[in-house]
């Protein structure tokens, strides 16, 4: 897999730092990876929120040149792997792009803690809940990437 894509609503908090922190993790290896993001109810052009780029930023990432974009079929269309926060981003993919089931699922499926879980939404709260959000993320996205390779689907660029 090559084209990996996270959504969450509105691609400024969750998505945003999934599609940030994975892009280091491909860095850190060297992949070759299209890794993009979308919110289901984007304003497109809204920058990433400050806790996430602040959050972001203390990991070593960068979410500075974010600009929030609206999930559109295309995007799906692209995607290798689609990741998404919430069951209910889930639903409301598939009842849009019913072919996308056999790529979609949630990023917490590969969490070894909390494989059934929902990414909690930190949008409007404090630094606090954005670094737990990402602390929880960041176990999956490291299982996803791990998990990418070990498939041998990914190249390696």
């Amino acid at each position: 897999m090559r084209n990996v894509l996270f959504i969450c609503t509105g691609n400024t908090c969750r998505s945003a730092m999934a599609e940030a922190w994975l892009k280091v993790l491909c860095a850190r290896e060297n992949l070759g990876w299209t890794v993009r993001s979308a919110g289901l109810d984007a304003y497109s052009g809204d920058e990433a929120s400050l806790h996430a780029r602040e959050v972001i930023q203390a990991a070593g990432g960068d979410l500075s040149c974010h600009v929030a974009r609206r999930f559109s079929p295309y995007l799906a269309d692209e995607a290798d792997l689609i990741a998404v926060m919430t069951r209910n981003h889930l639903q409301r993919l598939l009842a849009l792009i019913p072919e996308a089931a056999p790529k979609a699922c949630l990023l917490m499926h590969f969490s070894k803690l909390h494989p059934e879980a929902d990414v909690p939404d930190p949008f409007g709260g404090s630094r606090k809940e954005y670094e737990e959000c990402f602390l929880i993320m960041k176990e999956a996205l490291e299982n996803l990437k791990n998990s990418l390779i070990e498939n041998n689907q990914p190249n390696k660029g």
